[in-house]
């Protein structure tokens, strides 16, 4: 049995490999990748395909095609992708080593513009690495671009030393809920005994504790066990690998490094380099994109380039005169700064240049906003997103989102996850899931109120929160709350998309 049939991975979107993200960073590298809105979009080791699925909902007309060795993975895909209608993406179960020997052109003729390989790098046996490069140099097509993702060196040195205690202690165990509640255990030990100490035990002590927190974001709460932990610290691969050592490998296919992604410059606002960055920052892994060696020569990134992209605000005003991003961090711009003048558009997207009434002044205020987007104050996109951003009469958000939503909703988990239009996700209590599924472009407010009411009155007080006994009108306040936090973060689609 494979590994991820028998312990299926919880998949979600990641923001990083959607076609904005890496066109975004494309174009401050001096690229012109294609349109994400008609782009076409590969996934190597798609899992579920939730990640396409939740990307092809917003972009009717892009095309997106993913395979994986999972077979209950995808036909789990398959599944999710004809309950919310989406006819743009294509899953299919393949090893990557066969797709190389049969090509992909028969799948996007002159090639895919994007091409992702997430989480699967550092996790396969060499000659699957090698297949793996090899297939993404064979799909992409003239100007497009690949994203890739490793464990990176050094930061990953102490992980590999929990690796080999966590395997060392699970070895003879054959169940892997017990092998991750046993590895867990081990580290977690390692975390107390080496608190206040110096040295490597305190490094290593550091790195358990930081693993734990890890593990703690990454597992659903409704998950029977951290099954990240079973396919990342206990898999039977796990390559970390330096910035040149992954160079080298890319080379050998014919693809070279544009940049990481996202982009983390230094204090000092400049981008120092890949290995500099990985010295500095201790990170455990990285990601980059990636493009053919015989496409155009990509430049360093430049912040200036900024300011030919348009800007997404989605900042909350707060008590103080300060404003909230999308993270709950709280921020005080001040003056005439980029972050200040992007407030006055907050919610709601603008173009950089409209920002400044000269090139010099418009320089300066690319670079600000680059910053504040590095940070994730802020987000900078090639092109807007095809959402609705004020609220409508009868509000209706994309139809994945109501797949996943009702599928929380009925099994009557405590919270669920959704994905926006930029390809940003949030974990939802049920009492929000239940007014999201209501939101299908044919109710009203009050008849959303109506129906997420009816559907609280089924379940325990636990689950229904604020919709359970609560008179008509605190109601009404928690929908119309719930709607107007959902348009803000990119969740409705236009009316002519119902």
């Amino acid at each position: 049995m494979f590994a991820y049939d028998d312990v299926p991975y919880d998949t979600e979107a990641n923001a990083e490999t959607h076609p904005s993200a890496i066109a975004t960073l494309a174009r401050l590298s001096g690229l012109r990748p294609a349109a994400p809105r008609t782009a076409r979009v590969l996934e190597i080791g798609c899992g579920n395909g939730e990640n396409l699925i939740a990307a092809a909902t917003y972009l009717p007309r892009a095309r997106f095609v993913g395979f994986d060795l999972a077979a209950s993975a995808i036909a789990a895909g398959v599944a999710a992708a004809t309950a919310s209608g989406t006819s743009n993406v294509e899953l299919f179960a393949a090893d990557v080593s066969d797709v190389r020997a049969a090509g992909t052109k028969d799948r996007a003729p002159g090639g895919f513009d994007y091409v992702v390989a997430h989480g699967m790098y550092s996790w396969v046996p060499r000659d699957v690495r090698a297949d793996l490069f090899a297939v993404m140099r064979d799909a992409l097509g003239p100007g497009g671009i690949g994203f890739v993702s490793v464990n990176a060196l050094p930061g990953w040195e102490l992980r590999r030393a929990l690796r080999e205690l966590a395997r060392d202690a699970t070895r003879d165990l054959e169940d892997p809920a017990a092998r991750v509640a046993e590895a867990l255990r081990i580290i977690e030990e390692l975390a107390r005994a080496g608190e206040g100490a110096s040295g490597f035990r305190g490094a290593l002590a550091a790195a358990a504790r930081e693993y734990v927190a890890h593990v703690a974001r990454a597992t659903p709460p409704e998950a029977p066990f951290a099954r990240y932990v079973f396919h990342d610290l206990l898999a039977d691969v796990n390559e970390p690998f330096s910035v040149a050592g992954l160079g080298e490998d890319l080379a050998r296919a014919g693809l070279r490094i544009v940049c990481e992604a996202p982009l983390f410059p230094s204090r000092a606002g400049a981008f120092d380099g890949l290995a500099a960055d990985l010295a500095r920052t201790g990170a455990p892994f990285l990601q980059v994109l990636v493009q053919r060696d015989d496409g155009e020569l990509a430049a360093a990134p430049d912040a200036s380039a900024a300011a030919e992209l348009d800007l997404w605000a989605d900042l909350t005003p707060a008590p103080g005169g300060g404003f909230r991003t999308t993270t709950g961090a709280l921020v005080r711009p001040v003056g005439e700064t980029g972050l200040a003048r992007a407030t006055r558009h907050a919610p709601g997207f603008v173009a950089v240049r409209d920002l400044a009434d000269d090139d010099d002044a418009r320089r300066e205020l690319a670079r600000q906003l680059l910053a504040a987007a590095c940070e994730g104050v802020l987000t900078l996109v090639t092109e807007r997103p095809g959402c609705a951003t004020t609220p409508r009469e009868r509000p209706c958000v994309a139809a994945h989102v109501r797949v996943r939503a009702g599928a929380a909703v009925e099994r009557g988990a405590p919270s669920g996850v959704v994905t926006n239009a930029l390809h940003r996700s949030f974990r939802v209590p049920w009492s929000e899931l239940a007014v999201v599924l209501a939101m299908d472009g044919a109710r009203t407010v009050p008849e959303i109120a109506a129906e997420a009411t009816r559907r609280a009155a089924e379940v325990p007080s636990s689950l229904a929160g604020p919709l359970k006994g609560a008179s008509t009108r605190d109601v009404q306040r928690f929908v119309d709350a719930v709607i107007d936090r959902f348009t803000r973060h990119l969740f409705l689609v236009e009316e002519d998309a119902t």
